[in-house]
């Protein structure tokens, strides 16, 4: 999900809350490169985006902690 969330984001497009959720797991999991990490944290979100990508990443956080 890393891949195509850092795609998304490339291309300016939102992320849904799933796909959020689905990343942050992703990350926590070691799933993702320190490149794709950045890239989630540096590129400009669109207006509306911290809606549905901050509470779904914080969602997955907990998930994340049961391992």
């Amino acid at each position: 999900m890393i891949k195509d969330a850092v795609a998304k984001l490339i291309s300016s497009e939102s992320l849904a809350r799933t796909e959020a959720v689905a990343t942050m797991t992703d990350i926590m999991a070691g799933n993702a490169t320190e490149a794709q990490i950045g890239a989630m944290n540096a590129k400009p979100r669109p207006a509306g985006d911290s809606a549905n990508s901050i509470p779904g990443c914080a969602e997955a956080m907990p998930e994340g902690n049961k391992t």
